[in-house]
This record gives C-alpha cells, structure tokens and sequence, in this order.
C-alpha cells in the first residue's frame, strides 16, 4: 500500500491514493506481447527474462522466454528453432 507521511499535506495523501489506484488498475489489464519470427528473434542476451510471442515456431505460434542464452519455448522448455 502507497502512503505518504502522517504529517504529510493533503495532497500529498491524495496523490498517493491516486497513484495506488491507477497502479492497481493497470496490473489487471490484458498484457501486450511483442510478435517476431525465427529469423527476427530479439537479442537474447538483451532481453534476459522478457516473454515474447513467436509467430512462426514450430507447431505454430507459442510463448517464449529468454535465459539469456536462449530463447525457450514456455510450453515445454525447448530452445525455440
């Protein structure tokens, strides 16, 4: 919980309740995933523990992760090909 302190001015206690609430708001949306192909995956070692969406894997389009060594499929942990 966000709170500004006890003898904080008004506002400052309103800011604080604001900022929670659209905190709160925006972790409950839908997440955007960026789509690549194999051939354009992003630098691995960049983007360690980022997800991404793999349009053209094999057996279709999947999930992946980054290890950072490694771009793996979040189904069954294969490395994407």
């Amino acid at each position: 919980m966000l709170m500004a302190d006890v003898n904080a001015p008004d506002w400052a206690h309103d800011l604080a309740r604001r900022v929670e609430s659209y905190v709160e708001d925006q972790l409950q949306q839908p997440v955007m995933v960026p789509t690549h192909t194999v051939a354009s995956l992003p630098s691995v070692s960049r983007w360690n523990n980022c997800t991404i969406k793999v349009s053209d894997e094999t057996g279709g389009a999947t999930l992946a992760v980054s290890n950072g060594t490694n771009w793996l499929r979040v189904s069954d942990g294969a490395v994407v090909s």
